[in-house]
């Protein structure tokens, strides 16, 4: 009795131990997990330790995101439970909400359990807030616009060599002075 005590307070904190792994990676990532139940027609929101937290109707979990690209997601989610081959991954908008930049994210769906027929029963989304990074992106390509447009439009011959002194740029008026086409 002593020796299955015991094992049980191991798994017990290694179980505990996992389920704080996970809720740090789903805080850094910008994680949020939920499923959708085929039978039920139902959405659970899951807490970091997997714990369904939520119950959404359909029109309920619609309020989350964008109308249309809701659709496609649906879309995605029945074709899934249809056993058809779809592509998984959806980038949708989500609400706009006043006051507030309207979020993206990338929801990347796959089966969580199937019943005993082979049936697809839940599916399961991780849904990753992608805002932030495309942000960025787009800060770095309006940045290399204006050095490519300030790069190519100067007066004087401009060259670029990398640290190994291998030529990595030219401008077009360097490449007159030096009789390049």
């Amino acid at each position: 009795n002593r020796l299955w005590v015991s094992r049980e307070k191991k798994a017990d904190a290694a179980s505990k131990n996992q389920i704080n792994r996970l809720a740090l990676i789903l805080q850094t990532g910008k994680l949020r997990l939920w499923t959708f139940n085929i039978n039920k027609r139902r959405y659970y929101s899951l807490s970091e330790s997997g714990d369904q937290t939520q119950e959404y109707q359909p029109i309920d979990f619609a309020q989350f995101f964008n109308r249309d690209d809701l659709e496609d997601l649906r879309k995605i989610i029945f074709d899934m439970s249809d056993d058809q081959p779809v592509d998984s991954t959806i980038r949708i908008r989500g609400a706009v909400k006043p006051g507030e930049e309207p979020r993206q994210y990338e929801v990347m769906l796959s089966v969580a359990e199937r019943d005993s027929k082979g049936h697809v029963k839940i599916l399961l989304g991780v849904q990753r807030d992608i805002t932030d990074m495309l942000k960025r992106d787009q800060e770095v390509n309006q940045l290399l616009m204006r050095y490519h447009t300030v790069f190519n439009s100067a007066l004087t011959d401009m060259i670029y060599y990398d640290k190994d002194g291998r030529l990595s740029n030219i401008n077009d008026k360097a490449c007159k002075s030096f009789n390049i086409d």
